[in-house]
This record gives structure tokens, C-alpha cells and sequence, in this order.
């Protein structure tokens, strides 16, 4: 199955604080979850359900998906007072 990965998001995700960075692709988001979030903040349900948003808009690459997993990143970044 085709993954796709450097597909952009819906906008760019520019965070405020925190330790994440900006994000302009699928890649950039997965990256950011897996390799700059705090220890243990993956296991929180707003990032379990960003994660998962992700892995799916990066499986099918449908514009829908890749919104979703976009308005589940901004959740989770709003969720932790990050943007």
C-alpha cells in the first residue's frame, strides 16, 4: 500500500509555544509527534487521536482524511495551550 507521506495539510501548523515545530506536510506532522513531543504525551487522547488522524490521511492521502488529521493536530495543539 502507497503511503503519502509528503502530501501538505490542510494549512500549515505554526505552534506558539511548545516544543513542536512548524509543520507543512504529513511528514513534518509524524515527525513532530513521534520525535518532539514530551515522554508519555502520545499516550494522552487528544494525541492518540491525532496520531491515528494521521496514519490514515497518510494511507489513503484523501483530502478529507488529510483534513481530519489536520483539525486533530490543531485540537490537540489548542488542548495543550500550545497555539
Amino acid at each position: 500500500m502507497e503511503q503519502h507521506w509528503q502530501k501538505p495539510l490542510k494549512n500549515v501548523i505554526t505552534p506558539k509555544r511548545g516544543p513542536l515545530p512548524q509543520m507543512v506536510r504529513l511528514i513534518d506532522a509524524n515527525r513532530a509527534l513521534i520525535g518532539e513531543l514530551p515522554h508519555g504525551y502520545l499516550k494522552r487522547t487528544h494525541w492518540m487521536r491525532a496520531g491515528r488522524a494521521l496514519m490514515a490521511a497518510a494511507d489513503s492521502g484523501g483530502e478529507s482524511d488529510i483534513a481530519w488529521a489536520y483539525e486533530m493536530i490543531v485540537g490537540a495543539l489548542i488542548k495543550e495551550d500550545w497555539l
